[in-house]
């Protein structure tokens, strides 16, 4: 089974525990409010609006559930997602890049989560020090690296 699989069941199965749960196991309030708006994308609980048909002797109606619109929706925020990624392609140089990935240790998940700004600064901060310092050096690249810092939230275990 792929890895991707492996990832995708996983949040299934934790989705499907937090719906059953009511969401009460979850304590990152942001986390559950993203549930929230997951599990009501498209029904009654996000509103409507009632379409009906133009021709005056039609009785014809249809209700149109609301989107949650939350970027971690697979229908909201997928089509914002590709056009991103479409908009960031666009504005490669024609040269080589490397993907440089610095990580949190898990340990420091929680402490992360309740100061996210104060811990990611100094994430990267540490890593744009990090790799200006080594690509200085001749002996590693000898010139000054162009950063692009991006944060990519979730457990990737």
């Amino acid at each position: 089974m792929s890895r991707r699989l492996v990832l995708l069941l996983k949040f299934v199965i934790n989705f499907n525990n937090c719906i059953q749960t009511g969401f009460e196991n979850i304590q990152n309030p942001y986390s559950k409010d993203v549930f929230r708006k997951l599990t009501h994308c498209h029904t009654a609980t996000q509103g409507m609006h009632r379409l009906r048909c133009s021709d005056n002797n039609c009785l014809h109606e249809q209700y149109q559930y609301h989107n949650c619109g939350n970027r971690h929706c697979p229908n909201c925020g997928g089509m914002r997602r590709e056009q991103w990624i479409d908009d960031k392609r666009s504005e490669l140089l024609p040269t080589s890049y490397f993907h440089v990935v610095f990580t949190v240790p898990h340990e420091l998940n929680a402490l992360t989560m309740g100061n996210r700004k104060q811990m990611y600064d100094l994430l990267f901060e540490a890593s744009a020090y990090t790799l200006l310092t080594l690509a200085k050096d001749a002996k590693w690249l000898g010139a000054t690296p162009g950063i692009i810092p991006c944060c990519i939230l979730g457990d990737k275990t």
